[in-house]
């Protein structure tokens, strides 16, 4: 369980990082273009409000109900039936 919670923290990190690097590229070309006057905008006026993420556990559970509902049992073999001569 330790290692889903550490690759689930690990992507948020990265998602996150990302995120605020999108929000500094679209800032600067913001501010280089905005008119005089204009409020300065910040990184952070692009990015959305935190989510709430499921705990890794739950994520688990999630994923395991899933799962279990998409898994087809394998196909049964075919009898080897004898045809009439």
């Amino acid at each position: 369980m330790a290692e889903v919670e550490a690759v689930f923290q690990r992507q948020h990190e990265r998602d996150r990082q990302e995120h605020l690097r999108f929000g500094l590229i679209a800032a600067t070309l913001v501010n280089v273009h905005r008119r005089k006057g204009a409020r300065i905008v910040k990184p952070s006026d692009f990015l959305e409000a935190p989510k709430q993420h499921l705990s890794p556990k739950d994520s688990v559970s999630f994923l395991d109900a899933i799962a279990s509902h998409h898994v087809k049992a394998p196909p049964k073999a075919p009898r080897n039936r004898k045809r009439p001569t």
